[in-house]
């Protein structure tokens, strides 16, 4: 079997067209991307979900899964305008509190983002964890701290969080840059 290939890193320009190609041709595809996107969860995390795990009083969707061998369940915070999106989309289909907001097959899931990669014209290899890469590199490069950061995306141990943290190299090239201005 041949090796895996690394997924490209994701953008906010990336992001910001490949939720535009989507929105463009389906309101399903599109809120799977954005909730992607917008909360850094796993695809099984959001191929779990149910009308009744969001609260749009609270502004929070509450996900399962399971992590070694054992369930368990996470907030995870959603922004209004998300929010909107999603009561839309649950009224425009008639879903009941039981219903799965995304009822097809994971690999149908697991498409997507290539899919809407080629109709955006960017020529990059992304998958769906690249969202998590992508939202993750995000809080970090706007100073959110690892502890927290863990916290949110379900992480049992900050130094698992280094595998996603792509702004760390930018980082630490600003700061060699300036030390070496002043030296």
């Amino acid at each position: 079997m041949p090796p895996r290939r690394a997924h490209d890193e994701l953008t906010k320009s990336d992001v910001r067209k490949l939720l535009e190609a989507s929105a463009a041709a389906s309101d399903e595809d599109h809120l799977f991307l954005l909730l992607l996107a917008r909360t850094g969860r796993r695809i099984g995390e959001l191929l779990e979900l149910t009308v009744r795990d969001i609260d749009f009083d609270g502004r929070f969707i509450t996900t399962s899964i399971e992590k070694r061998r054992k369930a368990q369940r996470r907030k995870m915070f959603v922004d209004d305008g998300t929010l909107v999106q999603l009561r839309t989309y649950i009224a425009k289909h008639h879903l009941a509190n039981s219903d799965k907001i995304f009822p097809r097959c994971m690999r149908v899931y697991q498409r997507l983002p290539m899919r809407y990669a080629a109709k955006a014209g960017i020529d990059k290899y992304f998958t769906c964890h690249s969202f998590r890469h992508y939202f993750i590199t995000y809080l970090i490069k706007s100073g959110w701290s690892y502890d927290a950061i863990a916290k949110l995306t379900g992480h049992m141990s900050v130094s698992s969080l280094h595998t996603y943290d792509h702004a760390q190299i930018e980082v630490v090239e600003d700061r060699f840059r300036d030390v070496m201005r002043n030296m």
